[in-house]
């Protein structure tokens, strides 16, 4: 399966996307960048011919940023996708101080419909 790494090998494309775009194929890892940044990868994922899903994973504060996405994409610009599934977990992250703190993670699957 093709990665959406290889579809931003422009280099303005690429400075953009980098960091968004992940080492897994089709999967947008949500952080601290503009809502907008992250709708353009999705889009550039989808524009692959073969691309049936992307998946976008965050955690903590921006799962709200990676709703957001989600939502964006498919009313704005991508009438035809579709929520696939939604899954939501904890990850146990170390203190700096030792011990352990609970983060919330989300994992959002958005599929082409035919």
């Amino acid at each position: 399966m093709a990665k959406c790494l290889y579809v931003c090998s422009q280099a303005n494309l690429y400075e953009i996307l980098g960091d968004i775009m992940s080492k897994e194929p089709n999967t947008v890892f949500i952080g601290r960048n503009p809502t907008m940044n992250y709708v353009l990868a999705v889009i550039t994922c989808f524009s692959r011919e073969e691309t049936k899903e992307v998946n976008l994973k965050a955690r903590g504060q921006a799962i709200s940023t990676a709703v957001d996405v989600a939502e964006i994409t498919r009313r704005r610009f991508m009438k035809n996708l579709k929520v696939e599934r939604v899954n939501l977990g904890t990850e146990e992250m170390p203190r700096e101080e030792g011990g352990t703190r609970a983060v919330s993670t989300i994992e959002i699957t958005l599929s082409k419909s035919p």
